[in-house]
């Protein structure tokens, strides 16, 4: 908003700002400076939020000076004007600050989310828009202080980025655990979990059988083509004792013809969590886990789907 008024007049650039933003003010006058400057007096409506310096000097010959017009949190929405006099005239500006709704804590991820004994985990923390000025600095919190290590108890999202990341480390007391890691901002929380896992477990990455009892893991998304009805990508034959964590990756098969992601012929305990068994669509006589015998059978937190999009189970 610009309003001349005899020899000056004013502008401010943005007219709008958001709680403990700045805008800056360009006051013109009418002709060059006299020798020795011009000196414009200049005030605010409100001195509790709109801050303006009390005068600025136009250079001699010069016709024009800036300045800064700084605000505060109020915690609501207010405008006011900035005024600026020289010569026995005097000219306002008017500048609105709003209250905008500030970036919160969206997400909380722990990739990976199992990990052994001394082994550390990257934690990444979003935000739902943003970060401010100044960057926005998150809160982190850990639900066993005496196990589960941080950095530091605060991570900084850079202005106008949305994420930032942090290490999270993972204790040897001796035995497996589990325990939440939180973070906190703009008045929201987010937690994710981190298992400590004290048991050796022998990586996976390709279509096996699976002979000797002990705790597997899949490390990777694995993929069955070959062709043949009734082969099963992952075989657990003769034995018992096996767990097999996939860790949220998938187990495909891409055979038309009947494809098996998991077949199960042991004598008893078994346990299948986290996966993903995805069949190829319209394969015939497909199936995800096929469990030709085997007693105390525990299968948990697991999904079946296509090769296209998998439908939880």
């Amino acid at each position: 908003m610009i309003q001349t008024l005899g020899a000056v007049s004013i502008v401010l650039n943005p007219t709008t700002v958001a709680p403990g933003q700045s805008s800056v003010g360009t006051v013109t006058l009418s002709a060059p400076a006299p020798a020795g400057g011009a000196v414009i007096a200049l005030a605010g409506e409100h001195p509790c939020c709109l801050l303006v310096p009390a005068n600025i000097t136009i250079a001699e010959n010069q016709t024009s000076a800036q300045f800064s017009v700084g605000t505060t949190n109020i915690g609501q929405p207010y405008a006011g004007w900035v005024s600026a006099s020289y010569s026995g005239s005097t000219q306002q500006a008017i500048l609105s600050v709003q209250q905008t709704a500030g970036a919160t804590v969206a997400s909380l991820v722990l990739s990976p989310s199992t990990v052994t004994p001394g082994q550390s985990t990257t934690a990444t923390v979003s935000l739902s828009g943003p970060a401010p000025a100044g960057g926005a600095s998150v809160s982190l919190g850990v639900q066993h202080t005496c196990c589960i290590l941080l950095t530091a108890f605060t991570v900084v999202v850079p202005q106008n980025q949305t994420s930032a990341q942090f290490s999270v480390t993972g204790k040897d007391i001796g035995q497996s655990y589990a325990g939440f890691v939180s973070a906190s901002y703009g008045g929201a929380s987010q937690q994710a979990i981190l298992n400590v896992s004290n048991v050796t477990a022998t990586p996976l990455s390709a279509c096996t059988e699976i002979r000797s009892a002990g705790n597997y893991i899949l490390t990777s998304d694995i993929t069955d083509n070959l062709p043949g009805q009734n082969v099963a990508c992952i075989s657990i034959k003769s034995t018992s004792g096996v767990t097999l964590d996939c860790q949220g990756h998938n187990i495909s098969d891409l055979d038309t013809t009947g494809g098996i992601n998991l077949s199960i012929q042991a004598s008893g305990n078994v346990s299948v969590s986290n996966c993903t068994f995805r069949l190829q669509p319209g394969g015939a006589k497909a199936s995800a886990v096929s469990i030709v015998s085997g007693s105390y059978l525990t299968l948990t937190n697991n999904v079946i789907g296509d090769t296209g999009m998998a439908n939880s189970d």
